[in-house]
């Protein structure tokens, strides 16, 4: 009567992984050392509320540009699924940017962020935007990214996504950026 649904568990991830945490189920054997029924329902519907979440990545189709990168650091690469590949924002950049085009208006309400983590955690505050017809409206404001951020808004239909780094320790490096309508 006390396990967590998988509703529950997929908050959970939100809250902890999407804001750069661990998960930690914490699921004991039962007295015959296996784990109990309901726990086992449990984990079954967390991994297929959060199999369905990770489907349907909006940026796959998308092209993304920026105000400036490294050669050889195209912003490209921030959709490429490659662990070893990131954008990186041209040296000396005051305010490092992404815009992500959609090739027609999409419906989106939920955008992953991850850093590439291996030079280090750089961002420490960035802005979500969406194009509205003639100007970016916020989306949400947010501190540092990390490993992985996940940020969730009202659903906005738009044909751009812009991100904006407000404050770097360094050189911002993005590695990967997903985007949905759940």
């Amino acid at each position: 009567d006390k396990v967590k649904s998988g509703a529950q568990l997929m908050d959970l991830y939100f809250k902890s992984v999407g804001r750069g945490g661990n998960l930690l189920l914490n699921v004991p054997p039962d007295r015959r050392g296996l784990i109990h029924e309901n726990d086992s329902a449990a984990l079954m519907e967390f991994k297929k509320l959060r199999d369905n979440f990770n489907k349907g990545n909006l940026i796959q189709s998308a092209t993304i540009s920026s105000n400036g990168s490294l050669q050889g650091h195209s912003p490209n690469l921030v959709k490429d699924g490659n662990i070893q590949s990131f954008w990186a924002a041209a040296e000396g950049t005051k305010e490092p940017e992404l815009v992500i085009n959609f090739k027609t208006p999409v419906k989106v309400n939920t955008l992953v962020l991850e850093e590439y983590l291996a030079l280090g955690q750089r961002i420490s505050a960035f802005v979500v935007e969406a194009w509205n017809q003639d100007h970016y409206v916020e989306l949400v404001k947010a501190t540092t990214m990390g490993r992985k951020r996940i940020l969730q808004f009202q659903e906005t239909e738009t044909s751009k996504l812009r991100i904006r780094v407000l404050d770097a320790k360094a050189t911002p490096l993005i590695r990967e950026i997903a985007a949905f309508n759940h």
